[in-house]
């Protein structure tokens, strides 16, 4: 009888834990991912970046791309403002992470592609692009910056 309670308190507290700390990320995406509109500056960005790297990516149960999609945003608008290349990077870590989770994921496809262009690795930059148009309709193309990617990686 006690080892039958005791198994059943241990589920009970087992499925608990389980269940309580598990995150739907649109639930809790305007607490962490705080970016103005107009023009973002660096320490909004900072603040955006360390609120998003603080959580527990294991606890997201729903819509972990869209986590990942708003970490590689904060970056590249940081890369963006400081003029530099220093945290793309990490931009690219989480694009690529988000289309792990999402694999036709637009946004990502196209920061990669950017992002690789940017670092010079035009043979990733054509792959993400070739993706991207492959995955997102034409009229959401910015074809000035498909042309540049493809005519400067020939």
């Amino acid at each position: 009888m006690r080892s039958r309670i005791l198994i059943t308190l241990i589920f009970s507290f087992t499925v608990t834990h389980v269940f309580c700390q598990k995150i739907n990320y649109k639930d809790v995406r305007l607490s962490v991912f705080h970016l103005p509109s107009g023009e973002p500056d660096s320490t909004i960005l900072l603040d955006t970046i360390h609120s998003l790297e603080s959580m527990d990516t294991n606890d997201i149960t729903r819509h972990i791309a869209i986590y990942y999609t708003d970490l590689g945003w904060a970056y590249w608008l940081l890369c963006n403002i400081n003029n530099t290349s220093s945290n793309i990077d990490l931009c690219l870590t989480a694009y690529r992470s988000a289309l792990y989770h999402e694999p036709k994921n637009s946004e990502a496809l196209w920061h990669c592609s950017l992002g690789y262009y940017h670092e010079g690795q035009c043979d990733q930059a054509k792959l993400y692009m070739t993706l991207f148009k492959k995955h997102t309709p034409e009229k959401y193309w910015k074809t000035e910056c498909i042309d540049l990617v493809e005519t400067k990686c020939q």
